[in-house]
């Protein structure tokens, strides 16, 4: 299947955009099963509505191959989380999730109306979304649900952490399906918003699912609908039972699972091929300094310098540059590789005004401990001060650590710096030897 294949078949399922904002006498409601087509499930409890959308596991999302998500290690999981109790994640036992609900706001009050299911069966990649027409519908299908994410002991969601399963447990408990809303609780919880913030919240405007969509995957939706307008879609539904409106809610929430299976994939490959996006193919500046940055937290600092290093070889935006370079003098001065530290900073004085000032403060402490020269030391100290009292907080103040929020501290500190470094230069002067007077006589 080509890359974009299933992104193809998500813009086939419906081809145009219509949304009425109410029926007309010369419009007759469009039924569900004509707008979506899928079929009524009836059970003891009630009926529901349920959608089941097959790909084969070989096909590609955002170019990404969806069985590769089954061979996603753990371990890697691990390190992009911090999440320990990742390592007996199964990603062949995984279902991804997503929900669609009548507002943000989560508590008694909010229903999840559509639940998205995604998970591998032999050669495909299921999606099941289960769907109900009125509020009545809602024990019947949360049971149906209950029992089959049962089968599955580990999770995907994206900010599931903190709405999605919440949401599910507050929907399970109020109809007495306590046992699914414990289950949700012994999960493997994969929840892909903190590790997406961790690589790429300082190169993109933001982390939404749909942005990180286009801008890491290369996928751009079509006939898609905002999230914040799906709740007033639903509750339009519910009151004149026209489900026109609806079929860019299903696409919406079938996009969401693809680009979870095909955003794991990516990240992982991020962790295992630093430098290539493909095979000959670099990786862009801004992830690869954002995979440094990962490494960098494991205090990994020889991976950490390597590869903010070559990260500086590509091209960077500006604010990100900047971070980047002072990243990779600290993590040279952590090898203690103090010549190639020191000129970085040098560099930094130069050629980088946003990071003068801590440049300054690194370049004394290395004047005076690592190489020497207390007079150079007590300079650059002292221009320290003097641009800090121009502009406290200014230009480089939040890379310093021992900045606080007073600001006075700081400032007392390089004072105190300064003081030390005049004693000990007047110490050294002092215990210089004499010239020898000149005794008058011939």
């Amino acid at each position: 299947m080509a890359a974009t294949g299933i992104a193809h078949r998500l813009r086939a399922s419906w081809t145009r955009r219509d949304t009425p904002r109410a029926t007309s006498a010369d419009r007759p409601p469009v039924s569900l099963d004509e707008a979506v087509p899928g079929e009524e499930v009836r059970t003891a409890q009630g009926r529901f509505y349920r959608i089941r959308t097959v790909w084969p596991a070989e096909g590609r999302y955002g170019g990404e191959v969806l069985r590769a998500f089954t061979r996603v290690r753990p371990s890697s999981l691990t390190f992009l989380t911090d999440d320990t109790s990742l390592r007996s994640f199964d990603p062949r036992r995984a279902v991804f999730l997503d929900t669609e609900t009548t507002g943000l706001a989560g508590g008694t009050g909010t229903y999840a109306f559509l639940i998205g299911l995604g998970f591998f069966d032999d050669d495909q990649f299921v999606i099941e979304q289960y769907f109900m027409c009125s509020f009545g519908e809602e024990r019947a299908m949360m049971a149906h649900v209950a029992d089959l994410i049962a089968g599955f002991p580990s999770v995907v969601t994206f900010n599931g952490r903190t709405f999605d399963l919440p949401l599910l447990q507050t929907r399970f408990t109020l109809n007495r399906q306590r046992r699914a809303a414990a289950l949700l609780d012994e999960w493997d919880h994969l929840d892909l918003l903190p590790p997406a913030r961790r690589l790429w919240r300082e190169s993109l405007p933001n982390c939404r699912l749909s942005s990180l969509e286009a801008a890491v995957l290369g996928v751009r939706r079509r006939d898609d609908v905002p999230s914040w307008l799906i709740p007033s879609i639903y509750l339009d539904f519910v009151r004149t039972q026209d489900a026109r409106r609806l079929r860019p809610v299903f696409t919406h929430n079938r996009y969401d699972i693809l680009t979870m299976v095909a955003l794991t994939t990516y990240a992982e490959q991020m962790l295992a091929r630093p430098l290539e996006l493909r095979p000959g193919q670099p990786r862009r500046g801004a992830e690869i300094a954002a995979i440094a940055r990962l490494f960098d937290h494991r205090r990994d600092t020889a991976r950490s310098a390597r590869l903010y290093a070559a990260a500086l070889q590509q091209a960077l935006p500006a604010d990100l540059r900047v971070k980047t370079l002072w990243r990779l003098s600290m993590a040279r001065k952590r090898q203690r590789a103090w010549s190639a530290a020191a000129e970085l900073w040098h560099r930094m004085l130069d050629k980088e005004p946003e990071l003068v000032l801590p440049a300054l403060v690194e370049l004394a402490k290395y004047y005076e401990h690592r190489r020497p020269d207390l007079m150079q030391a007590k300079e650059l100290a002292m221009r320290a001060y003097e641009l800090w009292q121009r502009a406290p907080g200014g230009p480089g103040a939040q890379l310093l650590p021992s900045v606080e929020s007073s600001r006075r501290p700081f400032e007392a500190a390089l004072l105190h710096r300064v003081r030390r470094l005049e004693r000990r230069l007047a110490r050294a002067n002092a215990s210089r030897p004499q010239p020898p007077r000149a005794s008058g006589h011939d």
